[in-house]
């Protein structure tokens, strides 16, 4: 595996999670791998996650370390992508309902229907689901979270938004 530094560096002190994968930056990137650990010094609660088969010196700092099986990366990012894929699919046609009605004006429901399924359906799940069935819990809480977040969006903009008058849209 070849390993690349990040384009953005500057913006480890501001993270809140980090991850690498098959690279042992403290060895191939020790100025970047000594900004993480200051970070991580500055910011206790910055969480670093390494997917790597074998135990560095990186992982050592890590939170997580997932010592998944060589050449298994692919299989794991893959079921990962497919569900981020098909749940923004999801989410972008929320926001899209909800970037009409918040266009005409009706902006206080739809945002407050996009944090209540933040806190009220994904943080659960993610806590629930990862109890049982591990880490990938966590990413199921994605698609749960946009799918309440349609329906919901859905369902005021059928119920209430098309139904009012819209008297100026600029």
């Amino acid at each position: 595996m070849r390993s690349c530094a990040p384009s953005c560096q500057a913006s480890w002190p501001g993270a809140c999670a980090g991850a690498s994968r098959g690279s042992n930056t403290a060895w191939a990137h020790p100025i970047l791998f000594r900004r993480i650990e200051d970070a991580k010094r500055a910011n206790p609660a910055l969480k670093i996650i390494v997917v790597d088969p074998r135990r560095t010196d990186t992982c050592e700092l890590a939170d997580l370390h997932l010592a998944i099986q060589p050449g298994t990366d692919v299989m794991l990012f893959n079921g990962l992508l497919h569900i981020m894929l098909w749940s923004l699919v999801i989410f972008g046609m929320a926001s899209a309902l909800s970037g009409i009605m918040r266009a005409s004006g009706s902006v206080l429901v739809p945002t407050l229907i996009s944090i209540v399924c933040i806190v009220g359906v994904e943080v659960p799940v993610a806590w629930a689901v990862s109890h049982r069935i591990g880490l990938n819990g966590v990413w199921v809480a994605y698609p749960a979270a946009f799918v309440a977040m349609l329906i919901l969006q859905t369902s005021y903009y059928r119920a209430v938004w098309r139904k009012k008058a819209i008297k100026r849209l600029v």
